[in-house]
């Protein structure tokens, strides 16, 4: 079942201006209690944008799907910005991981994939290798961010993060290689 996007409205304009907001505070007042708070209310409008977008039924295409797990991981980094600035409640290199690692990360691996596949002519479809990408970006993600809370294990935590970080994009450039250096179909 098609259906179309999801129309621009009060929620959509309110998110992107109060993210913007939340990063000029981050940058002006970092450890600040009022950063704290936009950084919540500006997760909630996110979570409230993404629940609207429906991804769960997205599921059955990873190339999709996908881009929703890199959206989550924005609403995630932004609470745990928002529970670091509210009294320190959370290491803030959590938070900083969740936003590059997990949304950054994560987007920028599903729109590497999806633009080298439809770029060059390719079917958009998300194999095996592809499907392993995704996981390796994702669980080095969640171990670099869960490494603070975990102090016997953060080196190990660090590591695998970091094993995961550069299977996740070793593996890209060799599944892809052919793909942006072959010719277009």
């Amino acid at each position: 079942m098609e259906t179309s996007p999801a129309k621009v409205g009060l929620i959509d304009k309110l998110a992107i201006g109060l993210l913007i907001l939340t990063v000029v505070a981050v940058i002006s007042a970092p450890q600040s209690p009022l950063t704290g708070a936009l950084a919540v209310l500006t997760a909630v409008l996110h979570l409230a944008r993404l629940l609207r977008w429906r991804g769960w039924q997205t599921l059955r295409e990873p190339l999709v799907w996908v881009l929703h797990l890199g959206y989550l991981w924005l609403v995630a980094g932004l609470l745990l910005l928002g529970a670091a600035g509210l009294g320190g409640l959370v290491p803030e290199n959590a938070a900083l991981h969740a936003l590059t690692m997990g949304a950054f990360g994560t987007m920028i691996s599903a729109v590497m994939t999806r633009a080298s596949l439809g770029h060059t002519g390719r079917a958009l479809h998300a194999g095996p290798g592809t499907l392993a990408i995704y996981i390796l970006v994702t669980l080095a993600a969640a171990a670099r961010v869960s490494a603070p809370f975990l102090e016997e294990q953060a080196a190990s935590m660090l590591g695998f993060a970091a094993l995961c970080w550069a299977g996740g994009f070793g593996l890209f450039s060799v599944l892809y290689f052919r793909v942006l250096t072959g010719p277009r179909r």
